[in-house]
């Protein structure tokens, strides 16, 4: 099996509690090549707590011979970065929300389209069996659906 060349983009607490951990748990799949992120802080933390190169500038880490990358930013920042990722032919695993506007998954689909890639939303939820019984509710067909809302409410509180 090829080991997958991984770089992350944002190291706040998801990066630093799942995704860079679990990472290098599966160093025989993955092999994190470097991490982004704008704070001097946060690069210095994740340098020293997990020993990975880091890097103040987005563009020097995808130019790194990377396959993926996993992006776990802000949201507002999931789209540009996506397509940033897109254009530079990797694979994008990018935590949710992936973007705000049918116009912007749009866009996403076409920039994934154009490079052949894979686009694929982080969310925790995917395999919970109400989310599945969620999924068997719906009307047409994950290329129909646009969007959904949901709301839980806690019968015990």
């Amino acid at each position: 099996m090829q080991c997958i060349r991984v770089g992350v983009i944002g190291a706040g607490g998801v990066a630093q509690v799942e995704h860079i951990p679990n990472l290098l748990k599966l160093h025989r799949q993955f092999k994190i090549l470097g991490v982004y992120d704008p704070s001097r802080k946060v690069r210095a933390f994740v340098g020293e707590e997990f020993g990975l190169e880091t890097f103040s500038d987005l563009d020097a880490l995808l130019a790194m011979p990377l396959d993926a990358v996993v992006i776990a930013s802000p949201d507002a920042l999931h789209r540009e970065q996506s397509l940033a990722a897109f254009a530079k032919g990797l694979h994008v695993f990018c935590e949710k929300p992936l973007c705000y506007s049918a116009g912007d998954i749009d866009e996403l689909i076409a920039a994934r389209d154009r490079s052949g890639k894979v686009l694929q939303v982080g969310y925790m939820k995917r395999f919970d069996p109400s989310y599945e019984a969620a999924l068997k509710m719906l009307p047409g067909t994950a290329r129909t659906l646009r969007y959904i809302s949901v709301e839980v409410n806690d019968p015990d509180a």
